[in-house]
């Protein structure tokens, strides 16, 4: 095991982790997108079709459907103050009431809080934004601690802590977002003044409209209602064709499913899709986009901040325009006139419209367009969501070749959150290892009678380009994205080079290796373990857990005994750690945690570490102690029967070359 992994720690660049962040938070409101989504079309259909049941009439339906919508912005506070909270490991309950605080208290001082609230998107997007990281630099300040956490009750403490931060930071925040309303109203007033001075054809504003909406859904605001706002679109209701307005136009034949085409990008995903987590969105999504409500397609999947679906999300709408436009120009489908509601599905609304079936037939021709456009962006960004991909490009990456077995359902069955953070962090990692060099170091075990050595624990590290060389930090990462047999080969194979080096050298130590369980479950990997290291003087560390997971980990750990191959188990004293499981652990070594040396100055750390020595020698395992860093850690051990230790009080990991000149040296 490396003991100091964490001394190397590097974050992803913050930008990443926001936009993360982001989209966590607005596929956290799926529930309310559902309830909401589900609502507004039955309201349409009680207004359209003069429904009623009982005391449920359209204008009831119709008011609930827009108290509902009506919460999304404040909803959306809310949702982005959590995450970023959670992310930043602050307090999400004062976190979250100052955004709201904030949100609220900017609205009334604005006086529009008569205004419908979808008119007031960018302001839920940005007031948790600017609150939160103003939070953030005011509690680092040091005259904001009231009291110690220690002296009374933890939640107290904190309350009392942030009473002046959250002061201070709500004028600051409500004076930031003033400052910003009033540079963006000064904004749209200079966009609005200027497109009135281009006087753009209808056209032309047609066109407009389609671009900009949909870069303002990419962002997760409300394209259609922001638009309305800076550009003064009443003259699209104008005729473009007899009986057809500009924007019924849109409706009928560019924004089929709502925004981008939205029911040609969810049967693409249908089709080529392989990633769970699409399908049951696109799946969720499709009764609501036959109705043309889009929202729970781009809140869930998320196509908010995702750079992979953009260009086909605002280039669609405007090939099915450009398409459209031309075969309605030369005549051949008329329209009478009559008016359909904006939930009304795909060929029904161009069959009421047009009395026949020529209208529908090229819907249907662009629906199918559109999905053969969306298809090759659907199967790369779902690639991207999968495991699969993600190993193969690793492996690649690493020149590991063949067919491997991924630990599968790891993803999906976590939170949503977890896959979309996950996947990206892991093709981080990935770009990362390309970028640099990935390497083994070896640290030397230290034979405790006279301290000489007798071999190397190999271990990874990460040569960057500016000379830099880190600890594995990025493990975790891989391992949960259920890569961990990639890595595990890579090492298998340079370990081989290593001690092929060595042997033409002739240097011939032991070196031990680490198995992750997923690698020892997987027959296929110890195959090519075997067919790598058998006969080589290498020794095999597994966590104790690996044991007793599952038979196949059993078998894949008996597998390598019989070819002679030892077995060390590592990190014993912390974790799955149990008496009754040194009487069934097949392994020729225990390496004791440096947890446990950590806490042998006191006295029943002491009592601790010495029956677990007496107990291994007992039952006639070698015994090695990990992590000592000092003279007198070394002397407890030796004095308590270790065998042998590891630890910086002798060496840190080293390069090949300068482990085997440790080792000449010490041997």
């Amino acid at each position: 095991m490396d003991p100091s992994p964490a001394a190397s720690a590097k974050r992803f660049p913050s930008i990443g982790n926001l936009l993360f962040t982001l989209q966590e938070a607005f596929v956290a409101l799926l529930p309310y997108l559902l309830l909401s989504a589900a609502t507004s079309v039955l309201a349409q259909g009680f207004v359209t079709y003069q429904w009623s049941l009982g005391p449920l009439q359209a204008d009831t339906v119709m008011s609930t459907a827009y108290v509902l919508r009506g919460l999304f912005p404040l909803l959306l506070v809310i949702s982005i103050a959590y995450h970023l909270a959670r992310a930043h490991a602050m307090d999400a309950a004062i976190t979250v009431l100052l955004s709201i605080v904030v949100y609220l208290g900017q609205d009334a001082l604005r006086g529009i809080t008569a205004q419908p609230p979808s008119h007031l998107p960018l302001s839920a997007l940005l007031t948790p934004l600017v609150a939160v990281g103003l939070l953030r630099a005011v509690m680092k300040l040091p005259f904001t601690r009231v009291v110690r956490y220690r002296s009374m009750n933890h939640h107290v403490a904190a309350a009392l802590n942030h009473g002046l931060p959250f002061t201070l930071v709500f004028v600051l925040a409500t004076a930031a977002m003033m400052v910003i309303h009033f540079t963006l109203g000064k904004t749209a007033a200079g966009v609005t003044s200027m497109v009135g001075d281009l006087h753009l054809s209808n056209g032309a504003l047609l066109i407009a409209n389609s671009v900009i909406s949909h870069l303002l859904w990419f962002v997760g605001l409300h394209g259609n209602n922001v638009f309305d706002l800076l550009v003064d679109s009443r003259s699209l209701e104008q005729s473009l064709f007899p009986n057809l307005s500009y924007y019924k136009f849109l409706d009928l034949f560019a924004g089929f499913g709502g925004a981008g085409a939205g029911l040609s990008l969810m049967i693409a995903i249908l089709i080529v899709a392989r990633d769970r987590h699409s399908r049951i969105i696109a799946r969720t999504a499709a009764p609501f986009l036959v109705c043309n409500v889009t929202e729970v397609l781009i809140y869930g999947l998320p196509i908010v901040f995702n750079r992979r679906l953009l260009v086909p999300f605002v280039g669609v709408p405007l090939l099915n325009t450009g398409i459209a436009y031309v075969v309605l120009a030369q005549g051949w489908i008329t329209f009478n006139g009559r008016s359909t509601s904006w939930i009304t599905p795909i060929f029904l609304d161009s069959y009421l419209m047009t009395g026949g079936l020529r209208a529908a037939l090229l819907q249907a021709v662009l629906l199918i367009v559109s999905v053969l456009v969306y298809i090759p962006f659907v199967r790369r960004f779902s690639a991207s969501q999968s495991n699969r991909m993600l190993r193969e490009t690793l492996a690649s990456r690493l020149g590991i070749e063949g067919d491997l077995q991924v630990r599968q359902g790891a993803s999906f069955q976590q939170a949503q959150s977890f896959i979309l953070r996950s996947n990206i962090e892991t093709q981080r990692v990935i770009e990362l290892i390309t970028a640099n060099q990935l390497t083994l170091y070896y640290q030397p075990k230290i034979r405790a009678s006279d301290q000489r050595c007798l071999g190397f624990e190999a271990l990874l590290r990460l040569e960057c380009g500016d000379g830099r060389v880190v600890g594995p930090y990025f493990l975790e990462t891989l391992e949960l994205a259920g890569l961990a047999s990639v890595i595990d080969l890579w090492v298998c194979n340079e370990a081989r080079r290593t001690l092929n080096a060595w042997d033409v050298a002739g240097f011939h130590p032991h070196v031990a290796i680490n198995l992750h369980p997923d690698t020892l479950g997987n027959p296929h990997c110890i195959d090519r373990i075997l067919a790598t290291l058998s006969g080589r003087r290498v020794e095999f560390e597994i966590i104790e857990r690996a044991f007793a997971t599952s038979p196949a980990m059993a078998e894949g750990i008996r597998r390598l005994r019989a070819s002679g191959l030892r077995i060390s188990i590592d990190d014993f004293g912390t974790g799955y750690s149990s008496l009754h499981s040194l009487y069934h652990l097949d392994a020729d070594t225990i390496k004791l945690d440096k947890s446990l040396i950590d806490i042998v100055h006191t006295e029943r750390g002491y009592a601790i570490y010495r029956a677990i020595c007496a107990l291994c020698k007992e039952l006639e395992f070698e015994l090695i102690a990990e992590g000592v860093e000092t003279e007198a850690q070394f002397v407890l051990a030796k004095r308590l029967g270790v065998d042998a230790v590891q630890g910086w009080c002798f060496a840190p990991a080293l390069s090949a070359e300068k482990a085997r000149e440790y080792a000449v040296a010490h041997g």
